[in-house]
């Protein structure tokens, strides 16, 4: 008897979950966002991962200050400047462009312009993929 008393008054101390609470996702590693889009656009995730490791370590909030001249900077885990991501991303000019709006710093739209690049053939535009290929 005190063993159920003790078992229901534990219940009602514990808060059960609602219903309706949101479950958010577990965020994706660099890794796994890279082999999503690889996937996606049918291109290797070996060589976009092996780039990635070698320009930044997987490393999002990798920046090199002094890349591509006087002011240029690359950052993120494909280690773009700035420039050539919005070229590739939604330039009305690049009629190969990926046509969307993505964010410079989110290591999701890296992942995804670079596996959209490359499966255009754009490998060349990291230093790292032509010192590996």
């Amino acid at each position: 008897m005190v063993a159920l008393s003790l078992i229901v008054s534990l219940s009602i101390l514990i808060p059960k979950a609602k219903a309706d609470a949101p479950i958010y996702p577990k965020p994706q590693t660099p890794t796994e966002l890279i082999i999503k889009y690889a996937e996606q656009y049918n291109t290797s995730s070996k060589v976009l991962l092996s780039v990635a490791k070698c320009e930044s370590g997987l490393n999002q909030n990798a920046i090199n200050y002094n890349d591509g001249g006087k002011g240029k900077h690359s950052v993120g885990i494909f280690q773009f400047q700035k420039s050539t991501f919005d070229r590739w991303s939604n330039d009305e000019t690049n009629p190969r462009a990926l046509g969307e709006e993505l964010d410079y710093y989110s290591v999701n739209d890296q992942a995804k312009l670079a596996s959209y690049m490359f499966s255009k053939g754009q490998g060349n535009q990291w230093t790292c993929y032509r010192n590996l290929y």
